[in-house]
């Protein structure tokens, strides 16, 4: 059974179907831990909502999403897959950009299902930042073995990303692009570096996205760094 620091049980679960079983979702419920999952569609739970009217579907409003997906409709019934002893919420919803409904459960009776939906939405932002960490900056191939490497591996792959979203949020309209996007937009371009007793002179070549940079003044701060025996970092386009 998971636990988090101190060796208390956690109060709240969010995860993908995939990761457990049923007799484990038995358990959590047993625990008085709760727990919000997907639930495969099989063609029983589809047929079954195919089946409702459409009276029974009612319509909510979710923040912080696309446009496009702001208002999706849902229906909630009480289920309870064997081996389950006590009976679970499903909510199915339809409008989130696929053509079958997707289907929510837990054992949280007070939660809202506008709020259960914007919770797993949050949980998929999470695997998204994730996703772009493998893309981009190849976190599933770490180069060594050795324990201690691999938490440095890690490590730099972390700060890497939060100095790339620091970077995309100070050109204006550049808050939404991954590590990716802004390394080709800004970064991937020639440089020249000089080093001297006093400072790290970086001149980097003008490219289509340069001025945004220079108007944002992000290049103006130059910082002394400390293992650099305190020279000081300068940057310029050229």
């Amino acid at each position: 059974m998971p636990r988090i620091s101190g060796g208390a049980l956690p109060p709240h679960l969010v995860f993908d179907s995939q990761l457990t079983t049923y007799p484990v979702l038995d358990r959590l419920d047993k625990c008085g831990i709760r727990f919000l999952t997907l639930r495969r569609r099989g063609p029983a739970q589809l047929r079954q909502l195919e089946a409702l009217p459409k009276a029974q579907w009612k319509t909510m409003k979710l923040t912080g999403v696309s446009r496009r997906y702001q208002r999706p409709s849902y229906v909630e019934t009480t289920v309870t897959p064997r081996p389950i002893a006590n009976p679970l919420r499903q909510i199915a919803v339809r409008g989130l950009g696929h053509e079958e409904p997707t289907l929510f459960l837990t054992n949280d009776a007070d939660i809202r299902p506008v709020e259960l939906v914007e919770r797993c939405a949050h949980r998929m932002l999470i695997e998204n930042g994730i996703a772009e960490n493998i893309g981009f900056f190849h976190m599933d191939a770490l180069c060594s073995a050795i324990a201690i490497q691999v938490d440095l591996d890690l490590m730099l792959t972390l700060i890497a990303n939060a100095l790339y979203r620091s970077l995309a949020r100070t050109p204006i309209g550049f808050e939404a692009p991954t590590p990716k996007q802004i390394f080709r937009r800004f970064l991937n371009t020639p440089a020249r570096v000089t080093v001297s007793d006093t400072e790290v002179r970086v001149r980097i070549r003008r490219c289509a996205h340069q001025p945004l940079l220079l108007a944002s003044g992000a290049l103006d701060a130059q910082p002394i760094v400390p293992w650099w025996q305190g020279r000081r970092l300068h940057l310029e386009i050229r």
